[in-house]
């Protein structure tokens, strides 16, 4: 989201949300075709039952010309490279099991550690569009994100960034795992037609100098969430709003913009 120095939206801002995409849908019936065909080649690596149970957002055969699109769009319609996404997003889903990684419970001192210094969670009911909200308050937290890797978790003898990075892309994917799964199964049943996009909304009222600094440290880790994202997720970002934005932020989003596709 880009804000004006009056703290007004941009016009290019303000045409983005006018122009709100709620889902990925065949633009026309060349579009359909494509999706056809890559389905065929993914079929010679893949069962489409897989693809299907694995893939699809919100799960089901129906969603899944849109997985395809969805694909083929972070690829810029080109299916071998398309085709190469699928294989790597497969893989990494069975290498981590992520199909059933909800039934996997993280630790809770793992997660109360997480939520001491790390405010998110996707908000009840929906935008006015229909798609879920994710809410974020990293003004409030910023003051507390180096605790999250300078403090040991209770429960745990030792504790190292790299600990914090395999825990905090873990709990990454469940949050991703339920978004998909669930919640935008439910937003779409309630809108009465396909829902796949989701919105951020980040608060940064309250934010602070040492605060930005600690972000900046961890550019590394937003960095292979966002690697991930893109792999497994494609086309979902509907937006990406933040609110009551000072100053100081425009260094780390200076780099945080480069890792956002």
């Amino acid at each position: 989201l880009y804000i004006d120095k009056d703290k007004k939206m941009s016009k290019k801002a303000l045409q983005n949300v006018e122009q709100a995409s709620v889902s990925t849908v065949a633009k026309d019936e060349e579009e359909k075709k494509l999706a056809a065909d890559f389905l065929k080649e993914i079929e010679k690596y893949h069962k489409k039952e897989s693809i299907v149970n694995s893939l699809t957002i919100p799960r089901g055969e129906k969603y899944l010309e849109s997985t395809l699109l969805r694909f083929l769009r972070a690829r810029n319609n080109k299916i071998p490279k398309a085709l190469k996404m699928v294989n790597e997003a497969m893989a990494f889903r069975k290498k981590h099991d992520v199909d059933n990684i909800l039934k996997k419970p993280m630790p809770k001192a793992a997660i109360d550690h997480l939520n001491r210094s790390f405010y998110h969670g996707y908000l009840s009911g929906y935008d006015s569009f229909g798609r879920p909200v994710l809410g974020l308050r990293g003004g409030a937290c910023s003051p507390h994100l180096a605790k999250m890797w300078n403090e040991i978790p209770a429960g745990y003898e030792k504790w190292s960034y790299a600990d914090l990075e395999d825990t905090f892309i873990h709990y990454h994917l469940i949050m991703l795992e339920y978004l998909t799964t669930v919640i935008m199964a439910d937003a779409t049943k309630a809108a009465g037609k396909l829902i796949n996009k989701y919105v951020v909304v980040d608060d940064l009222s309250g934010a602070t100098a040492r605060g930005m600094m600690d972000l900046c440290y961890m550019i590394g880790l937003f960095k292979r969430t966002t690697i991930i994202d893109q792999l497994l997720y494609p086309e979902l970002l509907g937006g990406l709003f933040f609110i009551n934005s000072p100053q100081i932020f425009y260094k780390p989003w200076g780099l945080l913009s480069y890792i956002i596709d």
